[in-house]
């Protein structure tokens, strides 16, 4: 999330940022992560999806997480 919604920051980076992360933590237990971002000028989402397998014959199950923050924006100082 943090570089999606930092100053200039582009929503892509946030997603690739999203996918690299759910591939290191989520090892054999989450396959094939994808990740989105949306959001306006002042709200960041990033969606990640991956599928989680099961035990069960029904299959593997499609999992997803989202997360929402404001994009962070310079304000310069009040003057006197």
């Amino acid at each position: 999330m943090r570089a999606a919604r930092a100053h200039g920051a582009s929503r892509s980076a946030g997603a690739a940022a999203a996918v690299r992360f759910a591939t290191r933590v989520g090892g054999a237990f989450l396959t094939h992560p994808a990740a989105r971002a949306s959001g306006d000028a002042a709200t960041v989402e990033v969606v990640v999806t991956g599928r989680v397998p099961s035990f069960l014959p029904a299959g593997d199950w499609t999992v997803a997480e989202a997360a929402r923050a404001p994009v962070e924006r310079f304000v310069p100082a009040s003057r006197p």
